[in-house]
């Protein structure tokens, strides 16, 4: 009788940690940019990202209408992309930067994509200063990677 309840319960621990190593993990964490600490929001994907870029642009042609209107994705660097000047009702009603960062991550095969955001010069955004947009940017942030990159990554496991 405990070799059955032993083997029904590692099973459902391992099925517990085989579905977590599929999930997008969100955090936040800082970096500076220009001399300034700004706040991150971090997706942790569990594999790695091959069209970032296409992604982040498709998202904001689609629920932003970013890019119609002659918005273009910068690349800054090798692995940073900027949309300037783009309207995040959401978020604000004034005119922002949102910028979005990849670099591998601890794990092998894992992408951390890190995403930031500015009102305005130097004016960036978080959870200080700026508590009820840093709150909804996490929540668009999150609809972002549920909707472009979950079903990606969960066809390529």
């Amino acid at each position: 009788m405990k070799s059955i309840i032993l083997s029904i319960l590692t099973f459902f621990f391992s099925v517990n940690l085989i579905a977590q190593e599929n999930e997008i993990k969100i955090t936040t964490g800082f970096m500076i940019v220009n001399n300034n600490r700004v706040q991150l929001i971090n997706l942790h994907l569990p594999n790695q990202a091959d069209n970032l870029n296409k992604d982040f642009q498709r998202w904001m042609n689609e629920q932003y209408d970013y890019g119609l209107d002659g918005g273009k994705i910068l690349q800054i660097g090798q692995n940073t992309f900027s949309a300037i000047g783009c309207y995040i009702p959401e978020v604000s009603n004034r005119q922002m930067d949102l910028f979005m960062r990849a670099r591998p991550g601890h794990t092998n095969g894992t992408t951390i994509i890190s995403f930031y955001a500015s009102l305005g010069f130097d004016t960036w955004i978080n959870d200080e200063f700026h508590p009820f947009e840093f709150r909804s940017l996490s929540a668009v942030i999150k609809q972002f990677a549920y909707t472009y990159l979950y079903n990606d990554f969960a066809y390529n496991q």
